[in-house]
């Protein structure tokens, strides 16, 4: 136990380090990403929708998206740094601020070690039950060529990434345990209602 307390202690304090160098922008989509203002869902969503509206008009193949977002990446990585160090001053770093980065930081930190648990235990049934690893695999990707075919590829690709930017605040203002209770009271409602009726 105590080996691993402090093996996360030094994963938490490499991530940190590793990115110390964005640490204001950082904090700021931790905001965004967590909905503390009531317009950040709104935000996110047309940020998004935008992107994907300038997608769709441009109509680019594969291999030039991927080209453009390789040009774009390559043009924030060097220019970040030059403007972060005129936007965001050092001196200017707070205590409150440091305490809410090692919370985001924890967070990722924790996320991360979840995608490798379930990694690793979507691993174990390809060593001890190979059939049922196998079938398994090919019924899930069979269901997503399905999903593939029928719904269209940018439109999946929009849904899931807007998905995926809205999760953090979704779960963090509870809406999934709202969705949850509203659906089992539906549920208890259609039982009583049949219980009713026999």
């Amino acid at each position: 136990m105590a080996d691993a307390n402090s093996e996360q202690a030094k994963e938490f304090n490499k991530l940190k380090h590793d990115l110390e160098e964005h640490r204001e922008l950082i904090l700021l989509l931790s905001s965004v990403l967590k909905w503390e203002k009531k317009f950040y869902p709104g935000v996110i969503f047309g940020v998004i929708s935008f992107l994907f509206l300038i997608l769709w008009f441009l109509n680019l193949s594969i291999l030039t998206l991927v080209g453009v977002i390789g040009v774009i990446a390559v043009l924030i990585d060097y220019g970040y740094p030059i403007i972060s160090k005129i936007i965001f001053k050092p001196e200017n770093w707070t205590g409150a601020q440091e305490k809410a980065y090692e919370e985001v930081v924890n967070e990722i930190l924790t996320v991360k070690m979840k995608v490798c648990g379930v990694t690793k235990y979507a691993c174990v049934p390809k060593e001890e039950k190979t059939i049922v690893y196998y079938l398994g695999a090919a019924g899930g990707f069979i269901a997503l060529a399905y999903v593939g075919s029928v719904i269209d590829n940018f439109l999946l690709s929009y849904l899931a990434i807007l998905s995926v930017a809205l999760f953090p605040g979704l779960s963090r203002h509870g809406v999934g345990k709202i969705i949850t209770e509203k659906l089992l009271d539906q549920v208890k409602q259609i039982k009583e209602k049949t219980i009713k009726k026999n």
